[in-house]
C-alpha cells in the first residue's frame, strides 16, 4: 500500500494521514493510554480526548520533522476510512474520523502545516495521478494552492499557546514547533 508520493515537478511530497494514523499515532496513544491506565476509552472522556489530541499533534509533527524529502510536505487526510488499529474495539471508526477532521481543521489554522481533507482515499488519488486523469490533477492543484497560500514566514505562536493551554498539551512548546516552522521555511 502507497502512503507518500513525491512529485518532485511540482515541489510537493504529499503524505498519506493514514501511514501516520496506523504507526505513530496509535503507538503512542496505546502507550499513554497504558501509562495512565484508562480503562474508559471515549472521546466524551476529557483525559482520553488530551491524550489523542496530543499524539495526534505529536505524530503529525514528527512526520514533518523527520522528513528526508526536499519537497514541500502536505498531510493527505482522507474522510472516508481508516487504518484499522486497537481503537477500533472501543470506538467507533465513524465518530474517529469526525474527530480527526475537527482537530484538523483546527491544525490547519494554527501551525504552520498543510493539511488537505478530502473524500479520495489516497490509494485512488495516486491511481488518478498515475493515469493523468483530470480528478487527480484538480486534487494536486488545490493541494498546490493550499501549500501557496500558506505563510509560514508569518506564524506566530499566539494560536498554538491559546489551544495548548486549551487541551493542557504541556509537550508543545515554542522551540519544538520553531524546528518544524524552520523546516518548512527551508523547503521552497
Amino acid at each position: 500500500m502507497q502512503s507518500e508520493l513525491v512529485i518532485p515537478q511540482n515541489n510537493i511530497n504529499i503524505i498519506s494521514f493514514a501511514k501516520i494514523y496506523k504507526n505513530t499515532f496509535a503507538e503512542g496513544f496505546l502507550k499513554n493510554i497504558q501509562d495512565y491506565s484508562i480503562k474508559n476509552i471515549t472521546l466524551k472522556n476529557k483525559d482520553v480526548k488530551k491524550l489523542f489530541v496530543h499524539n495526534l499533534i505529536f505524530s503529525i509533527c514528527e512526520e514533518i520533522r523527520k522528513s528526508k524529502v526536499t519537497e514541500r510536505s502536505i498531510i493527505y487526510f482522507s474522510t472516508t476510512s481508516l487504518p484499522h488499529t486497537f481503537l477500533n474495539d472501543f470506538l467507533n471508526e465513524e465518530e474517529i474520523i469526525v474527530f480527526i477532521e475537527s482537530i484538523l481543521n483546527k491544525i490547519k489554522k494554527i501551525l504552520p502545516i498543510n493539511i488537505v481533507i478530502t473524500s479520495n482515499s489516497f490509494e485512488y488519488f495516486y491511481y488518478l495521478i498515475n493515469k493523468n486523469k483530470a480528478e487527480g490533477i484538480d486534487l494536486l492543484y488545490n493541494m498546490l494552492s493550499i501549500i501557496s497560500n500558506s505563510n509560514t514566514e508569518k506564524f506566530t505562536f499566539q494560536k498554538i499557546k491559546a489551544f495548548t493551554k486549551k487541551y493542557g498539551l504541556t509537550f508543545l512548546s515554542n522551540v519544538y514547533f520553531n524546528d518544524i516552522k524552520s523546516k518548512q521555511l527551508l523547503i521552497k
